[in-house]
């Protein structure tokens, strides 16, 4: 029983930790960039552009592109207070990237499943899967971020 109070102690000081709010705050904002390019790129392409029968997946891959951008910047800078540099850097943002592509896939499968597999593109229904997938992703991302590539000891100068 101890040791189930000592992990609920550590999971609620890791979800109120100044990190994690950071990574909230900012993680929102990603999510805003993601939500917002997505909906311009779905509006002007429509369904017009298919790619192997999926109208949302390109849509879903340039909003990507943005979104991880973004990120990386807040994430780097106001979240995890990164101070690497050089070779650093680069290792930094090849695990950002790498990670980040994991969760693309996650995203584009998810949304397939629920959106261009069954072909149900009314906007409701989209925007309910697109925040339910958001949930998911952004706590996929704090756990790669944290445990991976913002790692204290990962970042060699």
């Amino acid at each position: 029983m101890s040791k189930i109070k000592h992990i609920i102690k550590r999971a609620a000081s890791l979800v109120t930790s100044r990190e994690a709010v950071r990574y909230l705050v900012f993680g929102v904002l990603t999510t805003a960039v993601s939500f917002g390019s997505y909906a311009l790129f779905r509006v002007l392409w429509g369904e017009n552009i298919s790619i192997l029968g999926s109208v949302t997946a390109l849509p879903n891959v340039c909003s990507w592109v943005l979104a991880v951008t973004f990120a990386y910047v807040t994430n780097r800078r106001f979240v995890f207070e990164s101070r690497s540099s050089g070779k650093g850097i680069l290792r930094e943002i090849g695990l950002f990237v790498g990670a980040r592509l994991l969760s693309l896939v996650v995203d584009t499968a998810f949304c397939y499943l629920l959106l261009d597999l069954p072909k149900w593109y009314a906007p409701t229904w989209e925007i309910l899967v697109k925040c339910a997938d958001a949930v998911i992703i952004v706590v996929l991302n704090y756990v790669l971020s944290k445990l991976l590539v913002f790692k204290k000891n990962n970042n060699p100068d």
